[in-house]
């Protein structure tokens, strides 16, 4: 790296997962790519890490069935405040009804359960640029 090159610094992703194993995994995932993970369980702590610096992330990783509220309405909340936050969206529900649902949202990414390092890391890739 030259003298005056900045480091890269490694994409922020919120990664928000109610079932503590999928999470642990999907968190690993993202580290073996280069990320730094912000962990939540549920829509309330996803939205608290938000309002520590909503800005400072770079994609929402998120389940849509979350035990305190949808995924859904995570994501319409956190695209309010901030509409050009990448989306990608897990589900082991129908993705094409979820994607019917949702698509005055943007561009989101949807990856079906159980899905593969390699699906994770082209969403990734395809949606936050490296640092």
């Amino acid at each position: 790296m030259p003298d005056n090159a900045q480091p890269r610094r490694a994409r922020r992703i919120l990664l928000v997962e109610d079932e503590p194993l999928i999470r642990m995994i999907a968190a690993e995932m993202l580290a073996n790519i280069g990320c730094e993970v912000l962990e939540a369980g549920n829509a309330a702590e996803a939205l608290g890490i938000a309002d520590e610096g909503l800005d400072r992330i770079d994609a929402l990783m998120i389940d849509l069935g979350l035990p305190d509220q949808p995924g859904e309405q995570v994501i319409r909340k956190l695209l309010d405040r901030r509409s050009d936050l990448p989306v990608i969206v897990t589900t082991g529900a129908d993705t094409v009804a979820a994607a019917r649902r949702l698509d005055d949202c943007g561009t989101i990414r949807f990856l079906e359960k159980p899905y593969y390092f390699k699906d994770l890391r082209e969403a990734i890739g395809l949606l936050v640029p490296a640092g």
